[in-house]
Order: structure tokens, then C-alpha cells, then sequence
């Protein structure tokens, strides 16, 4: 009975060491042409995609991906989080080239250059944390696409 319960209790050490290090290697995200590093995690199949100009209902978090820490997180926002559609800020792969292979419902998680997210998406100096070829990982979901006069409107309807 004792070799039939250590050679369960191995097989379980093993299966659990194989998986351990089989989930240890790089993780595999697709390049598009605009040089965005990418990889669904969910395709609606909705086939609603953002225009130019229309507002962008996000569900989104952004980590610094060396040490994995939150930078930015919608949660900690009191209302819907928003973003316009607009043409990508720089070249080299940007959050709005993800935008633009999105549709409504799809998530999706990136790969950015720090350095061009903040001084060229956001036009802000760059945080001292960031240091040459640093990444930050997003998770972003495209929950709505909503028009600007659509949203003009509700402000208005509410006030």
C-alpha cells in the first residue's frame, strides 16, 4: 500500500515542478505592423470598431513591467473612464494602434516603451523610475464606443 501512495504522491511532484517551469518562459505577444506589442485575451467578435474622435469606454490598468508594479488603475476612478480615438501619438507601437485593433467588448494586454508612452501619449516628462527600454503591460477592455454628441448630450440631460 506505502509504494502505491509515494508513487501518487510523486506524480503529483512532478506534474506540479513541469507546470512551474513550463509557465516560467517569455510570454509570446504578436507584433503588428505599427511595431505594437499585443496579445487578445478576449475577442468579442462585434465587429464594432472606434472611429476617430469617438469616446472609448475602458476598463484599464498599466504596471510598470519590471518589478510589476500598478501605475494606474480605472478602478480607482469614480465614474466611467474615458479616451478619445485618435491617431497614433508615435511611431513604434502606441495605445491608440491597440485602439484601433480593438472592438467593443475585446480585452487585451500590451507591451509599451515607457519613455514614448509618457512624453509622447501623455506629454508628460518622464517619471524617474523609467529607465531606457523599460515596458509598461496593459490591460485594457473596450467596454463602449460612444459618440461624442451621444456624450454631449447625456452631460447635458444630467445637468
Amino acid at each position: 500500500m506505502k509504494p502505491i501512495i509515494l508513487t501518487n504522491r510523486f506524480r503529483i511532484i512532478v506534474l506540479g515542478l513541469f507546470f512551474l517551469f513550463s509557465c516560467t518562459g517569455k510570454e509570446k505577444f504578436e507584433i503588428d505592423k505599427s511595431g505594437l506589442e499585443y496579445k487578445f485575451i478576449l475577442k468579442s467578435g462585434s465587429s464594432i470598431k472606434p472611429k476617430k474622435n469617438e469616446l472609448l469606454i475602458l476598463n484599464m490598468k498599466y504596471f510598470a513591467e519590471k518589478n510589476d508594479s500598478l501605475l494606474f488603475s480605472t478602478q480607482d476612478v469614480s465614474r466611467k473612464f474615458r479616451m478619445q480615438m485618435r491617431d497614433p501619438s508615435h511611431g513604434g507601437g502606441c495605445i491608440e494602434d491597440a485602439f484601433a485593433l480593438m472592438e467593443a467588448g475585446d480585452s487585451i494586454k500590451l507591451r509599451i516603451e515607457a519613455q514614448l508612452f509618457y512624453t509622447e501619449t501623455k506629454k508628460m516628462p518622464i517619471p524617474a523610475f523609467v529607465k531606457p527600454g523599460d515596458k509598461l503591460l496593459f490591460f485594457i477592455k473596450l467596454e463602449e464606443i460612444e459618440s461624442l454628441e451621444n456624450h454631449y448630450e447625456e452631460v447635458r440631460g444630467v445637468r
